[in-house]
C-alpha cells in the first residue's frame, strides 16, 4: 500500500503543477488575444480571398482555436482532480 500511496501523491503533485500550467496558458492566450499585430494578422488570414500563405495561417489558427477549446479555461479541473486524489489517498490510508 505504501507504493500505491506514494504513486497517488505523485499524481496529486502533478495535478498541482497542471493547475499552475493551465493558469499560465490562459494568461498567455489572453495576452495574445490583446496583441494588436496578432489580431491584425488573424483578421487578414480569415478574410475570404486571402493569399495561399495567409489561408494556411488561417487553417493553423483554426486548429489552435479548436485545440484551446478543449482545454479548461481555469484550474478548477486540476483542483478537483487534486481533491479527488486526496480523498483516495485518505481512503487507502484508512482502509489498509
Amino acid at each position: 500500500m505504501e507504493k500505491t500511496i506514494a504513486t497517488l501523491q505523485k499524481v496529486q503533485q502533478s495535478a498541482v503543477q497542471l493547475e499552475t500550467v493551465l493558469h499560465e496558458l490562459w494568461s498567455l492566450v489572453g495576452e495574445l488575444e490583446e496583441d494588436a499585430q496578432f489580431i491584425e494578422l488573424m483578421e487578414k488570414a480569415k478574410k475570404k480571398g486571402a493569399d495561399s500563405s495567409l489561408a494556411e495561417l488561417s487553417t493553423k489558427i483554426n486548429e489552435l482555436e479548436n485545440g484551446l477549446s478543449q482545454i479548461p479555461e481555469d484550474g478548477t479541473v486540476a483542483i478537483d482532480l487534486e481533491d479527488n486524489i486526496d480523498e483516495i489517498i485518505e481512503w487507502v490510508k484508512n482502509n489498509k
